[in-house]
Formats: C-alpha cells, sequence, structure tokens
C-alpha cells in the first residue's frame, strides 16, 4: 500500500469537496442569481506555483483576484468560467483574505488563505549597530512573522518586507550571534542564519582627568558611545544613567560622591560590560604602596599560595575596593572564627623584616578585631577601620621569627562582617 504524503492527503480531501459542491453546477448555466458568490477556494496549505482554485456562482464576471502581496488579472487565469476560476499561485502571495474584483464591486473572503511555506535566508550582514537598519536577502521573506536578536528580543514590525528582501531595524539590546527567523504559513517554521550577526559594542579608550575628583565632571573618550545605557563606578553601588552629554565619540557625566578607586566599566544596551584598561584614581587618594618584596597576594594569589581558610566566602578576584592594582580579595566572615588562610607554603623568611597587607572594613565593622598568626603560632590582635584602607606591617619577630613561613591567617574574633584585603607578602625593610 503507497504511503500517501499529508500534503496529498489534504488535496485529496479538498478536491472531494470541491466535487461536492460543484456536483450541481454546470459550467455552461448561470445560477439562479446574478451576483458573483464565492463558495469556497483552496486547498488550503497548497504552495506557490502550484494551483490555487476558486468555486462559486458567476465567477466569470471577475476580472481579477487580489491576493496579499500579489493581484492575478483574468488574462493569467489557467480556467475561468461561471462556476470555477483556476490559476498559478504567485511567488509573492502572503497570508490573509482574498478580494474578487467585479465590475459591481469588491468581494471579500471571510475566510484567510494560508500557504505552506518555508522561507530560506540567503543573506544577512556580518556586523550591524543597535538602531541601524540592516537588509536580509533570501526567497519568500514575506512570510517572516518575527527576527529574534537575542532571547526575548524579537522584531515584528519591519521597515520594508518583500519576497526576496526583508529590511529591519535592530533593536537597541540586540546581542552578537545567529538571528533567528520567526516563519509562517500552515505549517509555521523557525530559521536560524547560519552565519552570526556581530552587534557593535561601545569602545572606551580614554579617561580625563585622571586623578579625578568626587562630585565633579569627568569624560569618556572612544568609540559608538553613544551606544552606552550605564557606566559603573568601584565603591559607588548605583549606576550612572543620566549624562551631560552624549555622543558616538564621548561622554561626559558626574563622578559619584562614593566612588572608590579601580576600573571603569561601561554597559552597552545589551547588557555587555566592558572595563576601561586603566584604573581610575581619585584627589587625595592614599598612595601607591612600595612593591612587595615577596608577594603572597597581589591581583591573585602568587607563588603557588593557596586559601585554606574556613568559615567565609570569598572571591579573591573582587574589584569593588581595590587597595593596589586591579583586584582584592573580598571576604564575607560568618561570625565562627572563620579565616583567610594563606597555606601551602615553604618560604625561608631570612631575607625578609616584615609581612604587610592593607584590610578595609565594609559597614558594622569599625573597631572590631582580627588576629594574625603565622605557621598557627602566636596571634598578634589588629583593629579594622570601616570605610578605609589600613596597612600593616608586622614584624616577623613578633609573629615568632618563623624561619619558614609556610602558612599566614587572618582570623575574625566571632564576628561577621565584610573586609577586603589587599597587597598581601612580605618586605625586606622597614
Amino acid at each position: 500500500m503507497d504511503i500517501i504524503s499529508k500534503h496529498h492527503m489534504r488535496s485529496l480531501v479538498w478536491l472531494l469537496l470541491l466535487i461536492v459542491l460543484g456536483a450541481g453546477c454546470n459550467d455552461d448555466e448561470v445560477g439562479a442569481t446574478s451576483e458573483v458568490q464565492l463558495l469556497s477556494f483552496g486547498p488550503t496549505g497548497s504552495k506557490p506555483g502550484e494551483t490555487l482554485i476558486f468555486i462559486g456562482n458567476n465567477l466569470d464576471k471577475v476580472t481579477s483576484i487580489e491576493l496579499v502581496g500579489a493581484t492575478v488579472d483574468r488574462a493569467a487565469f489557467a480556467i475561468q468560467t461561471p462556476s470555477r476560476i483556476e490559476f498559478t499561485i504567485p511567488k509573492e502571495s502572503g497570508e490573509g483574505k482574498v478580494i474578487l474584483k467585479t465590475p459591481a464591486g469588491d468581494l471579500t473572503s471571510k475566510t484567510i488563505l494560508s500557504f505552506e511555506v518555508l522561507p530560506t535566508i540567503a543573506s544577512i550582514p556580518i556586523e550591524a549597530r543597535p538602531g541601524s537598519n540592516i537588509t536580509i536577502k533570501g526567497d519568500f521573506l514575506q512570510w517572516v512573522k518575527g527576527v529574534r536578536f537575542a532571547k526575548d528580543t524579537t522584531v515584528t514590525a519591519f521597515v520594508s518586507q518583500s519576497y526576496s528582501e526583508l529590511v529591519v531595524t535592530v533593536p537597541m539590546n540586540a546581542q552578537s550571534g545567529t538571528v533567528v527567523f520567526l516563519g509562517g504559513g500552515t505549517e509555521p517554521v523557525n530559521i536560524e542564519s547560519e552565519k552570526e550577526l556581530a552587534i557593535t559594542l561601545p569602545k572606551l579608550t580614554e579617561i580625563t582627568p585622571i586623578p579625578a575628583e568626587r562630585g565633579k565632571p569627568i569624560s569618556l573618550k572612544g568609540k559608538d558611545l553613544d551606544l552606552v545605557k550605564s557606566v559603573m563606578f568601584k565603591g559607588s553601588a548605583e549606576a550612572v544613567t543620566e549624562f551631560i552629554s552624549k555622543t558616538p565619540t564621548e561622554l561626559q557625566l558626574m563622578v559619584p560622591e562614593k566612588a572608590a578607586k579601580g576600573l571603569v566599566s561601561i554597559m552597552s544596551y545589551s547588557g555587555i560590560i566592558i572595563d576601561s584598561t586603566q584604573p581610575l584614581t581619585f584627589v587625595g587618594d592614599l598612595p601607591d604602596l612600595p612593591p612587595l618584596t615577596y608577594a603572597i597576594y597581589d591581583d591573585k594569589l602568587m607563588n603557588g599560595w593557596q586559601d585554606w581558610g574556613w568559615g567565609n566566602t570569598n572571591d579573591k578576584a573582587s574589584t569593588e575596593l581595590v587597595r593596589m592594582g586591579l583586584a582584592a580579595i573580598k571576604v564575607d566572615f560568618k561570625g565562627s572564627w572563620g579565616a583567610i588562610k594563606f597555606a601551602n607554603g615553604s618560604l625561608n623568611t631570612t631575607p625578609y623584616a616584615l609581612v604587610t597587607f592593607s584590610v578595609y572594613g565594609g559597614k558594622d565593622t569599625d573597631g572590631k578585631k582580627m588576629n594574625v598568626a603565622a605557621n598557627g603560632g602566636k596571634a598578634l590582635s589588629i583593629s579594622i577601620k570601616e570605610g578605609a584602607w589600613t596597612t600593616f606591617n608586622l614584624s616577623l619577630k613578633d609573629l615568632g621569627e618563623p624561619g619558614v613561613l609556610k602558612d599566614l591567617s587572618l582570623q575574625e574574633t566571632g564576628w561577621s562582617g565584610t573586609v577586603y584585603i589587599d597587597h598581601v607578602g612580605l618586605k625586606s625593610e622597614k
């Protein structure tokens, strides 16, 4: 037994319906009414290039038939009798109601005509700028119902749309990647582009002045900066979204009062964050610390040291508050005598005199104590200052004179809170 395709089965069913509707009609007879009547048309689900059939009364009076996107004149009808019209579906046809044109006026179908169409995408641009128009080339593009540039970012209103060309405005929150075209027709299919579309991102090249002043204007220079949605400063919880001026090459804005030293970040409308290449410093800030003779932590754990601490969660690459360089350790203590413990070391301390590190106290940490111990030995107590960096230089002698430093712990004394630790290591001189 032959397998009948779904399309062929639909055509057979519709053909039977035509036979029933047309059984009492003779092509040479004129119905009881002189009005043009449309009884049925189809088959629904046909493809452009296939035959479309109309059944009715007085159809010989029809001068043309308008489909969405295409008009078929009577000269192009393959068959036209009082009860029947047949013609080839134009490739430009779209989904919608059909209109029969007659000398007595227009006759609009009560139902929608839809086809079985699969749009094809021939080309998309390599790169696009948010807010600009791009042109997509292909076939049957009049059937595209939407263009998805990112998750939850779909455009359904187009600049123009035809069989072979689709012009669409790139949304401001578009993201780089493949583009998805939402198809239409009786069996809609979503089509993903073979190539990715690169979305233009803003580029930050210069910050002036450096050092800056809190509460005063600052200028960010670069390229495509009009695509910046917000600017973020270290130490400030709120991003800056209002600008003094905004052009493709320059942003002018006020520096937040709580801004801290560190990289400045710009965020595009698509949510992509781009960091500056140089840190922002401020007038009146603490001067830079001298380089470490031996580094345990300097933007990251150094020289094979590891953290064997407990009773805390931490981020060893935090850029929120930094004393030196680009990163510090953000530590959230839990009040369980937790510690950051630098371990896995075996350092001969003979060339060195001091252990040095800097601590910044977060909210409600003013005056809190921390114990500092080397190799699990005698602990020294230090006091934290809230809202400020304090640099500690502890004598190896006061830490028990370890000949070989195997571990160094900084332990809270039963309190919870956040501190930042930076620039940890040894110095040979005071």
